[in-house]
Parts: structure tokens; sequence; C-alpha cells
């Protein structure tokens, strides 16, 4: 039986296996309003993806909100009058803000999304040296704070960790700073700061736990003011206004974040009613880049060594105060005071769609998850609407209520959505997706669990877990386009088969038959939608054992096997990623998501260095996902994990065989994501894995560093 296109070929064989079994994630928005807030809507999912709300990430659609209840709303934190809030960004799970000071000296703020306790708050220059904040950045578990003096003028830098005030550092600088970008480089792995200095000077500093070390400088044309700048092929993308009459000059230049290498992209000019700046969008799959003001975009092609421009384009409808939201498909999504509107990039911008939320807009947003718009008004409350059908899915706070008003969407989490409201910040109850588990034992039976107390019991009866299946929920409160059910389990006494299926009336029958029940696995859906992907159940003909999967990618390979499809018997949540193991032995890596292989390979003192990311195991949990083979030298016991079928077919012919499919990795970068760095020790030949930059980069002599074997989540 060859199964090797199945994720564990010898465990789903079902048969005795043929060997042992193998071893095995600024806007500079000052907002004044009456009383400011920010409002976390509860929302289910695991990974740290952060979209924030002028688009940067939005290409990456994720889960929306599953059992909202409306009105179970709960104060978070509200501002009072007159302050100003900047950011937030959120980091490991935290709420950072920075709050505006009637003395002038912010206060920056970590609160925990999941309780909303403040963890920790400071004034970002200290006592002594009162500061003005205007951006928030983050990457990985960096948080920076960019700031000017309010006594000199001059810029002021903080990092901190989200979690802790433990290893702040500061740095002073002998000008203003006009606007800053955070990013780590994909292929160094080094995380660098660009800001411009003043009117004249842009800068990159290194960031590391020691602080900021300054690594290039360039000076610029005077007499220019920067925008939000973006991050597209390691390069910092910046657009420079230079202020005359009747029009203004635009210059978009680029800077390579590690050399300070700049080109000039494109020189043009703007009419001074279009003088407000609201920044630089990326759509990476796409290699375009979108510079928008208030009146009008325009899209550069960064495919090649050279950018050009590819439309220039002036909206009418009154002016533009939010950002730019991307979907999946590419199409770009903005809102004015008037409008919601839909811009096809590759049709030079034609608007293909026009205010069809039925909402005035004169909001922050929109922002997008999962192929749902979200949109603000002060009319409407916030709105979601399915993008395919045009049907609306939520309406939060509509016209009528006591609620207040929104000001718009600042951006969306895999657990929260964060918008700007008049009250204070608001949260709404949700039911979490619960991890459904699959365990396989060396005879092929299945078991799925999201009871993390019996899978010690599984563990003793040779069931090994292979990750999870999707999310599943305990609590019914209801949905769209149907209410949770139970996904019943059933068990054979005299075969050992577990039949698993949503139907009561099969539930009856197998009872009548000799099936006796057990716990059930959960609540599931019997209805597709959005966020759901379907449980197919097959049957093995030679042992009579049941099989359920939630990868569409083991399907056809189990029944070119012989096994029987007996399709889908309900639909779970996607995104449920699994824990990813990293172990060492004998000098070489090992990665796994089972704890039952990680517990008996430290009781064999394998070490174990922790979890490193996480990994999905289906390939529908989320775009461009590709799979992570794991191929084992036969000499020397090496781990190869690959995402390129190129190098492991070329693996295949050099001693190398295919052990399993470990999951599924990214094939791009983004937010909520590490990257799986992978080298070779030239001493040993054998692999190291690690998503610490850190590590990676201070690698011995004697490692051959061989880049990215993919992305992971947080």
């Amino acid at each position: 039986m060859d199964l090797s296109k199945v994720r564990d070929k010898n465990l789903l064989k079902s048969v005795v296996p043929t060997r042992p079994l193998p071893y095995p994630g600024s806007m500079k928005n000052r907002l004044f309003v009456s009383t400011l807030a920010l409002l976390a809507l509860s929302a289910p999912a695991l990974a740290e993806e952060w979209h924030s709300a002028d688009g940067r990430d939005s290409s990456r659609n994720r889960s929306s909100p599953d059992f909202l209840d409306t009105t179970a709303l709960g104060k978070f934190r509200t501002v009072p009058n007159s302050l100003s809030v900047v950011g937030p960004v959120i980091s490991s799970g935290r709420l950072i803000s920075v709050l505006g000071d009637p003395a002038s000296n912010d206060i920056l703020t970590s609160d925990d999304l999941a309780t909303g306790a403040t963890l920790f708050s400071l004034r970002v220059g200290g006592n002594a040296n009162p500061t003005i904040v205007h951006q928030l950045l983050a990457a990985d578990d960096f948080v920076v704070a960019v700031a000017n003096s309010v006594s000199t003028g001059n810029g002021f830098l903080r990092f901190i960790h989200p979690t802790t005030l433990a290893g702040t550092k500061a740095l002073t600088l002998t000008a203003p700073i006009k606007n800053a970008v955070l990013h780590r480089h994909s292929v160094s792995q080094r995380l660098y700061l660009v800001l411009q200095v003043g009117n004249t000077e842009v800068r990159g500093f290194e960031i590391t736990a020691a602080g900021f070390t300054q690594r290039w400088s360039v000076t610029i044309p005077s007499n220019t003011s920067i925008t939000k700048p973006a991050i597209i092929n390691n390069k910092a993308v910046f657009g420079f206004f230079s202020s005359g009459f009747p029009n203004n000059t635009v210059a978009i230049r680029t800077f390579d974040i590690e050399t300070g290498a700049t080109s000039l992209v494109d020189t043009t000019t703007s009419a001074l009613t279009d003088s407000t700046s609201l920044g630089m969008v990326v759509d990476a799959k796409r290699n375009l880049v979108y510079f928008h003001s208030n009146r009008r975009i325009r899209a550069f092609n960064f495919t090649g060594t050279t950018p050009s421009l590819l439309w220039n384009k002036p909206f009418t409808g009154g002016d533009r105060r939010g950002g730019l939201a991307i979907a999946d498909n590419g199409l770009v999504y903005t809102q004015t005071s008037a409008n919601l509107l839909e811009i096809d990039p590759l049709a030079a911008g034609a608007t293909t769609r026009s205010n069809f939320l039925g909402t005035s807009a004169d909001g922050l947003g929109p922002a997008i998850s999962d192929g749902l718009i979200w949109a603000t008004s002060t009319l409407n409350g916030i709105v979601a609407q399915d993008l395919a059908t045009l049907t609306t899915q939520r309406v939060i706070n509509p016209a009528g209520t006591t609620l207040g008003n929104y000001f718009g969407i600042v951006g969306i989490t895999d657990s929260n959505l964060v918008a700007l409201s008049n009250l204070g910040v608001e949260q709404l109850r949700h039911a979490r997706p619960i991890d459904l588990v699959q365990t396989i034992a060396t005879n092929g039976q299945n078991a799925l669990t999201q009871n993390v107390a019996e899978l010690p019991t599984l563990f003793s009866q040779s069931f090994v877990d292979f990750g999870t299946v999707g999310g599943v929920f305990t609590t019914n409160t209801g949905d769209t386009p149907g209410p949770a059910v139970p996904l019943f389990r059933l068990l054979n006494p005299g075969t050992a088969d577990r039949l698993y299926t949503t139907n009561v009336a099969e539930k009856n029958n197998a009872i009548t038959a000799g099936f006796q029940p057990e716990a059930d696995a959960g609540l599931a859906f019997s209805a597709a939608g959005r966020g759901r992907k379907p449980l197919t159940r097959l049957l093995n003909t030679t042992t009579s054992f049941h099989f359920v999967t939630g990868n569409s990618d083991d399907i056809a390979p189990l029944v070119s096997q012989g096994f029987t499809n007996e399709g889908i018997i309900g639909f779970v949540r996607t995104q449920q990623p699994s824990a990813l193991h990293r172990l060492t032995l004998a000098g070489s890596d090992l990665l796994t998501v089972s704890q039952k292989e990680t517990n008996d390979l430290v009781a064999v003192n394998v070490t174990d260095r922790g979890v490193i990311g996480r990994l999905f195991m289906s390939r529908g949990d989320s775009p461009d996902l590709v799979p992570l083979f794991e191929l084992v030298n036969s000499a020397n016991q090496d781990r190869l994990f690959t995402a390129d079928v190129a190098e492991k077919a070329s693996a295949l012919t050099q001693g190398f065989f295919e052990k399993r499919r470990a999951g599924y990795v990214h094939t791009l970068p983004g937010a909520g994501r590490r990257a799986l760095l992978r080298a070779r020790d030239l001493g040993t030949g054998r692999h190291l894995y690690t998503t610490d930059p850190v590590e990676f980069a201070t690698l011995g002599a004697s490692f051959v560093k061989e880049g990215t074997a993919g992305f992971v989540q947080k």
C-alpha cells in the first residue's frame, strides 16, 4: 500500500506497519473625539494576525466571528474627553495603545485581550522627558513607540515586549522623527526600523535585545514631509510631498532596509485639494503597492527590478478618511465620506461596485476577514457583509440603539475586531472553537476528541495524536446558516471501530446494530458556511475501521488504496493550527505536532526544544498553504523538512525516504507568521530547524544556512 500522499503512511494504512512507528507560528491617526474608545469585539481563532485598517495585511483573509452575542457588551477601556489614542497594535495577545496625556506626556498601555486586564502602563519618555507619540509599530515580540520630545522637538524611540517592561530600551535623536516602518529582513532575519529624521534624512536602525544600532543614513531632498511607509521585497517605500502652488509634488522612493540603497520610483503632481496623504498599502501576492491620499489612489507594480506606475486614479464623492482593504482575489476596498468603493486594480482602477453596504461611510475602515467586509458609519454602526453574495452577516450597534457611534474599524485579528467609538471599550462574548484532535492507533483505529483529559488514555492504547482536524464548540448559541449540532461518537465493542456522524437517524441505527454511544466529539455544523470545512468519513474495507479527515488531500489517495468514501458527515471550523514541537536526537532536529511522540522521545532522553510555532494540518485552513514533507536519511537518520517538491524528488535519489507529510506551511511571510529556518551541520550532515532569527543568525561556522523551509504560525 502506497499512501505517501497521506500525512503518515504507516498509521493510515490501518494494517500492521511495515516498519516501527517513526519519530516524529501607523497609522499615525491621533484621533480626537469627545470620549474616544477602543472596541474589542471578540471572535475565535488562534494565530496573532493583525489586519490594520490601512489594509497592510488585509490580503490574507481570516476567520470571522462565530456566535457573536451583541447584547453582551462590557466596558474595556474608556479614554477621557479631549484625549487622543495612537495605535492600537496587537502583539502576543495584547492590545498596545498610547493614550494622550493632558500634560503632553503620553502613556503606553498593554491590555490582555482575553481578560481586559491592564498588564502595565508607562510614560513613553519617562517623567523627565515628556513625549508625544505619533506611531506604534509591531513586529514579532517587539513593539516600538515612535515619538518626539515636547521640550526639544527631537525624536525619541522606545521598544518594549508586549507582556513585560523587562528589557525596554530607548534612544534619543537630534532631530524630529517624521514617520517610520518596522520589518524583519526575510533573508538575514535581522529586525530593522527605517525612519525619516528631520526633513532631509532617512535612517536605518537594527533592533536587538541590546537596543537600537544605526546601520545607514541617506540624505533626501529638503522641504519634504513623509507619509506612512510600507515594505515590499525588503524595501521601505516612502511617499514624499513637496508643497507648492498650484500643485504639490509627490515623489515615491524606496530604501533597502539593510543597506539604505535608494531608488526613485515616480514623481508626479497633485492638486492642493488632494493634500492629505493616508499612507502606503502593499499587496504582497501581486507585488503591488498603493499610495493613497484623501482623493486619489496611485498603484505601482513592483514585479521585476524596475517598479513602475500602474495607474493614477482620482475619486469623487467626498474625502477618503480611511485606508484600503485588499481581498484575497486582489480587489481593493475603500471608504469616502459618502461611499464604499470596490476597485479592480487590473482594470486601471475602475470602480466595479459602489455604496453596496447602503451606509454613509465616514469611518476609518473598511477591513476584510474571511470574505466578509466590515465597515462603519455614524448611522449604521458596524456592518459586515459577504463580499460574494452581498448579504449582510453582522450588524453591531444599528441606528436607534443606545450604544453610541462608531468612527471606524482599526483592525481585525483572529480573535478581536477593534473599532473606535465615542464610548468606552466594549467587548462581545463569543463561543471559542476547541481543537478537535485526530488520533490514530497502530492498527488503524481512529479516535477524534476535544477532551484533552482523554488523550493520556488514548496514548496508553497505542494511539498517536496527529494535530487538529478543525474546531468544534461546547456551547450552542446559534449561527448562520444553521445552529451547531452534536458530532456523535460511537464505539463498536466487538471490532473497536469508532463511528462519527451528525445524523441522529444514523446514530440510532448504529446503536441498534450494536454500537455504544461515547461522549460526543463536540458541536459541529450540519451545513457549510464561511470559515468552515467538511469532515469526510471513509471506510477501510480491509479492516472495517472508519477514518475521518478534515483534509481534502487525504481522500483521493485513500480511495485509490481501497477505502470507501462515505461522504461528508458535518462541518468544523477552520483555522486550528497545531503546536509544532522541536526535539533534538543525536544532533538532528525532529519536528512533530504529536504530543504523544514528544512525550515518548523525552522519556528516552531526547532533548525537547519546545514549541517553535503552529502548523496547519489541512490545505484549506488558510490561503497559500503547501505540504511540508518530512524525509529521513537511511544512513544517518537526518530529517529533511521541505515544501519544495523538486528538492523532495532530489532527496529521494540521495538516500532519503519519505516518511510523511508533516503538515502545511505558508509560502509567503506575513503578520502572525514565523519563518521556519533550516541549516545543515557540515560536520555531521544533519539539519537544524528554528523559528528564532537570533539563534539562526548566530550559528557557528560549521553550519550552512539553507534558508526558509516555509512559514508557520506563531
